[in-house]
């Protein structure tokens, strides 16, 4: 200490003074809360009677979109066990077909929970109007007319109807929730299941009359 002159005392005073009376650094902003909920309010976990709809937002678990989310989740479930029923009774090439059906349907959940616009697709290789006509005219494609379906068909065909019944009720959630680029490929894809079952019916039945 006997080596400093008075100059470097006072700038190593005030520098210590300046260290005690500095306003005290700015604490890091609040991190924003994970969740926002329907009414706008945070979250720091999830309610257990909310569900994710896109990113941080929460809604009711009754949220038309979650409805629509769930009939096509569940509609996939049903249309495996229709491809397990399909190789038991040794069409694995039902199989496959429905594995390109149950791709697109993966698709489309993606590009809803995205918020993607649906893209232009085919469907075992029939554009949506190629669906629709063949639908509308039975007869002029596979040489039967609109038919009542009946347990006659065999297992295959009426597995089919029950998918082509089953994406009804998924596209009938589709407009609840005002999702209109899903309308038309849930509807194709009742058109799809409708001319399937035309094509994978025994040679030998007979229709009993005009119907679903």
């Amino acid at each position: 200490m006997g080596d400093l002159s008075r100059q470097d005392l006072e700038k190593m005073v005030r520098r210590v003074l300046t260290e005690i009376t500095a306003p005290p650094a700015p604490e890091p902003p609040a991190e924003p809360l994970a969740f926002v909920g329907p009414d706008g309010g945070h979250f720091e976990f999830k309610p257990e009677d909310l569900t994710h709809l896109r990113g941080r937002r929460l809604v009711r678990k009754d949220h038309p979109i979650i409805v629509w989310r769930g009939r096509l989740d569940a509609f996939c479930a049903r249309l495996l066990e229709v491809q397990v029923l399909a190789v038991k009774e040794g069409r694995p090439d039902l199989a496959e077909e429905l594995e390109e059906v149950l791709d697109f349907c993966r698709r489309l959940l993606k590009s809803e929970f995205q918020g993607l616009e649906v893209e232009d697709f085919h469907l075992l290789g029939l554009s949506p109007r190629d669906l629709r006509e063949r639908s509308h005219n039975p007869a002029r494609f596979f040489g039967r007319p609109h038919m009542l379906m009946s347990y006659k068909m065999g297992p295959l065909p009426v597995a089919l109807n029950a998918l082509r019944a089953g994406i009804r009720e998924v596209e009938t959630a589709a407009v609840a929730a005002q999702n209109h680029g899903l309308i038309l490929a849930l509807n194709r894809l009742s058109s799809l299941f409708y001319i399937m079952t035309y094509s994978y019916l025994p040679e030998n039945f007979q229709p009993e009359g005009a119907g679903i």
